[in-house]
């Protein structure tokens, strides 16, 4: 059963992007495109559900209206916490807290050189375990990077068995039909003692997209339908491109996907009652030049901002991309528009900034170095947005008082005491004397530094021998063989 969160005390509330008449309208908006279209369910047990809920079904389309969507989600939880195997990891969605997320869904890797190549299990390993390293993710797992030279039917669970013997934090699964999904249910189990001890709490989250316009495939249905009726968490995350599969004004394009997103939550709550679920309605555009999605634009903020003020609208936790960026390599392109996107989940209160770390090329590629570089940005978005405190000690008047006018505080006690902590202080950035050599050169030393600062930091997470035994056992009855089982844990 989810466990709500209590609000968390971090200063002042994040503004709205949205009036809200704004939010009216847009919410109006959808309810006219769900009666008037309807939205495609590519899975007749979905429609099945619906209809016998008496919903108006025309084949594989459905008509939910406002009345029926509003009290579905009604009965979902504002708040949840997602627990992980260790406790110090769990994330508490919902209650005004921040939590980030790495890369998710990228197939190829960018090296240092700007060379491309596919993506490997390897990749997913040593991702996983700078996920597992590094303190700004509480969560792990998912498509970190896709296993390409793994068939279909063994890559996804190939993922979660890897994330699960690289990490403790909480659990990215990854989608599929319901023949894979139910194993990948039996993976994520093991460590809980089962499907029955795994069902009473929600203890793994899955991504949910739909296939806009207006309707979701089979694959996504069945894995939403599985994950909700084992008590797993889901976010609903459409991702419509204004001016291909969604309008190309940002606030048609919203409407559309904000449509898709409740018949998406909707369809949880039907499953299972109370059912955890994130609003993760992640809206992008088109380059209209190219075709191709643009997420480095001014579009992705502006939508990150209006999907967080219509999950505030509905009760529910949200979700928003995060450090996304359409440059090819690491370079200026791909600092600023991360910034961006990056700050944007975080100052309009986001729950959950997936992406939030090494996406290049709108997710088509993965960088390690881009990696470590957005890792500084989160931490230095957390200091920046971090409540400014202002109690006795930290106002320090009467250290003012005995310096006086025109002394210093740099040789002072109280300075040296606080000099680790007060401060930001960058593991990256150069500072100081102008003989500290070539910028470009500098950073490239400080990110190889940190990247092997953070592996040499990994450790195995404790697991049961028993756990390991079953969880072996499930991947050699998927078809993993005993070299892909060791090179998981001897990468």
């Amino acid at each position: 059963m989810a466990q709500a969160v209590p609000t968390a005390d971090a200063g002042p509330s994040a503004p709205s992007a949205l009036s809200p008449s704004q939010v009216e309208r847009l919410h109006a908006a959808s309810m006219s495109l769900l009666a008037k279209t309807g939205l495609r369910l590519l899975d007749p047990q979905a429609v099945e559900i619906f209809k016998a809920h008496g919903v108006r079904t025309d084949g594989e389309l459905v008509f939910p209206d406002e009345a029926f969507l509003l009290a579905r989600l009604a009965q979902a939880p504002q708040s949840f916490v997602l627990e992980a195997r260790n406790p110090a990891h769990d994330l508490a969605l919902g209650g005004g807290e921040r939590f980030w997320a790495a890369a998710y869904g990228c197939p190829a890797v960018v090296e240092a050189d700007g060379r491309r190549r596919s993506s490997t299990l390897a990749d997913c390993v040593k991702l996983a375990r700078l996920v597992q390293a590094s303190p700004c993710f509480k969560i792990n797992g998912g498509i970190l990077a896709q296993p390409n030279e793994l068939p279909p039917a063994l890559a996804a669970p190939a993922m979660v068995y890897a994330a699960l013997r690289q990490s403790d934090k909480a659990l990215f699964l990854v989608s599929s039909d319901a023949k894979q999904f139910s194993q990948i249910l039996e993976l994520a189990a093991v460590p809980w003692g089962g499907l029955d001890a795994l069902a009473q709490a929600p203890r793994a989250l899955t991504l949910i997209s739909s296939l806009s316009p207006l309707q979701f495939d089979r694959r996504a249905l069945e894995s939403l339908r599985l994950s909700a009726a084992a008590g797993q968490a889901v976010s609903v995350s459409p991702g419509p491109m204004a001016g291909t599969t969604g309008p190309l004004t940002l606030a048609g394009n919203l409407a559309l996907g904000n449509a898709e997103c409740l018949v998406g939550l909707a369809l949880a709550q039907l499953v299972r009652p109370g059912a955890p679920v994130i609003y993760g309605l992640e809206a992008t555009a088109t380059d209209l030049a190219s075709g191709g999605v643009c997420v480095g634009g001014a579009s992705s903020p502006v939508q990150t901002g209006a999907a967080k003020a219509l999950a505030a609208f509905y009760g529910l936790p949200c979700r928003s991309g995060g450090a996304l960026t359409d440059a090819k390599t690491v370079s200026a392109q791909s600092g600023w528009e991360s910034a961006v996107n990056l700050l944007a989940g975080a100052f309009w209160g986001v729950d959950l900034v997936i992406h939030a770390a090494g996406v290049l090329d709108a997710w088509a590629a993965l960088s390690y170095e881009k990696f470590i570089l957005d890792l500084e940005l989160i931490d230095l978005i957390e200091k920046a947005l971090a409540p400014l405190e202002v109690d006795e000690a930290a106002l320090a008047v009467e250290l003012a008082a005995e310096v006086g006018p025109g002394g210093t505080f740099l040789t002072r006690r109280e300075t040296a005491r606080q000099a680790r902590s007060a401060p930001w202080l960058s593991r990256l950035a150069q500072r100081g004397p102008r003989d500290t050599g070539p910028t470009a050169e500098h950073l490239a030393a400080a990110v190889r530094r940190e990247e092997q600062r953070l592996l040499d930091a990994w450790r195995a997470p404790e697991l049961a021998p028993e756990a390991v035994r079953d969880l072996e056992a499930v991947m050699r009855r998927l078809g993993a063989d005993r070299a892909l089982l060791d090179s998981v844990v001897m990468t």
